[in-house]
């Protein structure tokens, strides 16, 4: 898991983005933004400790989401740079309408 992570962190290094452990990804009407939080024992978010990154919705060339077993991995390319994040198929999904909604595009 460390290495994945690590090769994750990295992927998005290249990108210009910056991902928080534990993190979240967000996106607005015009950015695509990174935040460290902090979480319930529940893993539910309880707080937004920091922003990391904010990106113009415009650099952002994809999301596509994809089931894993019980999860699911979110790819995000930007500027020809990728990284994957983990997380539950159903929150992703809605990120991802979220993201085609603000870019006019259709997934």
């Amino acid at each position: 898991g460390g290495q994945w992570s690590g090769s994750q962190h990295k992927g998005a290094a290249a990108a210009g983005i910056r991902l928080g452990t534990p993190g979240a990804v967000a996106v607005t009407s015009t950015s695509l933004v990174t935040m460290t939080v902090g979480v319930s024992l529940g893993g539910q978010i309880k707080e937004i400790k920091e922003v990391l990154s904010v990106v113009p919705i415009a650099q952002v060339d994809s999301i596509e989401v994809k089931r894993m077993g019980f999860a699911g991995v979110m790819a995000i390319s930007v500027a020809g740079s990728s990284f994957k994040l983990e997380g539950k198929v159903s929150d992703m999904r809605e990120f991802a309408a979220a993201f085609h909604r603000a870019k006019g595009t259709t997934p």
